[in-house]
């Protein structure tokens, strides 16, 4: 094939300025014919070869690139847009499938009509088991432990005043002691009182007599003298002299006796105050010696002999295991049904068999806004051996113990009527009904389970003991298929067979 540049003629070349100093017109060959296309080649003279001269005219350049980009595009969209008419053509002439009308090919299903029974519902909720008894155990007096029983650990059991630990007791007992003395000291003066007092009472007695003798004297001496002349005026004076000391010694006891009641009662008070003291001390002395305040378990004990203890330390722990309460969170709508006294049944859930009876023995009052709950508290009851080691077990079995998180299901006294259905035979929240008309087909229905029920129920089959509880899109005595739910679908024809002759999955 010849190149375009091999006809240039000279006429064609015209010189540019620019790196191409040489340009050549290419609209026919030298032989006058047309080559097809126009372009404009330049002679580069260091590199000594023509090249493509572009035209000025970029938007014409890049449209130029461009359009196998948009015809390849093109070509694209028309294909999907056959494939897509030739769906829809194929979809719209596709033949519906029909059911066999031959019941003999349709298989043999059990079906189990919709039980109404009146049923009390039960109610799961959860809860962490707490004790209803329990204590902290503190020091009251400080001092050094001399003494901790060594059956007195972390998991063994105490009983009501066991001693758990013993505080050194010396300092209490002098306290104690000088205290005592103290006590009876006061006693002492205070009988010592009364004694003085009942003498004073009688020489008071004496003393007024004394007087009374004396002023007699007196006015007699005085009267004969003024009247009689007799005697003189010295032996006047001298009675009177005698009747002024009685009455001076008179008063002086009259003011002893009015003392002692004052005397009696700053002594009274004294002794009231040593005698609190020396309780104080007693009861120190008594505190001394840790006790346990109830039965129990000891969680840990946190003092050993050789520790100083401080007043107001926790020494240990102590849970009663035999009474235990659960707080129970169940639906707000629970309490139409639930009642004080309702029998609970608890259990683990990590799924143990190991089942724990309670009662319901009080209800929140307010339900919560936030989770729609409301609280009610169950007690459960457990009877306790203790073993010779002191470990703790229970008599029913596995022992409950507070921490644990437990499910626990309340069944309330009250009853409503509900409409069951076998478990089995609930799909995706739905049902499949047998239909009566020739030939039989089933229907799929929608329904909502409001909870599960285990047991049995009159003129029910004795082998379906598992059910739901729905409640909407059925109604009594409809019957629901409970075998081949993986083979049929909604509208497949089938023959309800008895229930006594029907086995398992496909099998009549």
């Amino acid at each position: 094939m010849t190149s375009p540049l091999s006809a240039v003629r000279s006429d064609q070349l015209s010189y540019k300025p620019g790196p191409a100093s040489v340009s050549v017109r290419l609209g026919e060959s030298t032989n006058g014919k047309a080559l097809g296309h126009r372009e404009a080649y330049a002679f580069y003279p260091r590199r000594g070869v023509f090249a493509p001269e572009y035209m000025p005219n970029t938007h014409l350049s890049r449209l130029r690139r461009a359009l196998p980009l948009i015809s390849r595009m093109l070509f694209g969209l028309f294909l999907l847009g056959a494939a897509t008419g030739l769906y829809q053509i194929l979809s719209a002439t596709k033949a519906e499938p029909t059911l066999t009308q031959d019941a003999g090919q349709a298989p043999l299903v059990r079906a189990v009509a919709v039980l109404q029974v009146d049923l009390a519902r039960p109610w799961t909720g959860y809860g962490t088991v707490r004790a209803m008894d329990t204590a902290q155990v503190g020091v009251q007096v400080t001092g050094r432990v001399v003494e901790r029983p060594g059956d007195i650990e972390a998991g063994l059991s105490v009983a009501q005043d066991d001693v758990l630990l013993l505080i050194d007791p010396s300092d209490f007992e002098r306290r104690v002691a000088s205290l005592s003395a103290l006590v009876a000291a006061l006693v002492a003066e205070r009988e010592q009182l009364d004694v003085e007092a009942s003498s004073l009472d009688r020489q008071l007695t004496l003393a007024l007599e004394e007087a009374e003798i004396a002023e007699r004297e007196y006015t007699r001496a005085k009267r004969a003298l003024e009247e009689q002349g007799a005697g003189s005026r010295t032996e006047v004076d001298q009675r009177l002299s005698t009747l002024r000391r009685t009455e001076r010694e008179a008063a002086a006891l009259d003011q002893r006796s009015r003392s002692i009641p004052s005397r009696r009662a700053a002594l009274e008070a004294n002794l009231d105050s040593r005698r609190a003291e020396l309780r104080l001390a007693e009861q120190d002395l008594d505190r001394a010696t840790v006790r346990a305040p109830i039965d129990g378990v000891l969680q840990e004990v946190m003092l050993d002999a050789g520790d100083l203890a401080q007043a107001g330390m926790v020494a240990t722990q102590i849970i009663d295991l035999r009474r235990l309460e659960v707080p129970l969170s169940l639906p707000a709508s629970a309490l139409s049904d639930v009642a004080v006294g309702d029998p609970v049944e608890v259990f683990l859930e990590s799924g143990s068999d190991r089942r724990w009876s309670g009662t319901v023995v009080r209800i929140a009052p307010e339900a919560d806004s936030g989770t729609r709950s409301i609280r009610v508290f169950v007690e459960i009851v457990q009877d306790l051996s203790i073993d010779p080691d002191g470990s703790v077990r229970s008599v029913d079995g596995d022992l409950l113990r507070p921490g644990m998180f437990v499910i626990g299901s309340v069944q309330p006294s009250r009853t409503s009527p509900y409409l069951m259905v076998p478990r089995r035979s609930v799909v995706q929240r739905g049902v499949l009904v047998a239909e009566r008309n020739s030939p039989t087909r089933a229907r799929r229905v929608e329904v909502n389970t409001l909870f599960a029920y285990e047991g049995t129920f009159p003129g029910a089959p004795a082998d379906e003991t598992q059910w739901f509880a729905v409640a909407q899109g059925l109604e009594a005595g409809e019957l629901v298929l409970v075998s081949n739910l993986d083979d049929l679908e909604d509208g497949s024809p089938i023959r309800v067979g008895g229930q006594a002759d029907i086995g398992s999955k496909g099998t009549p």
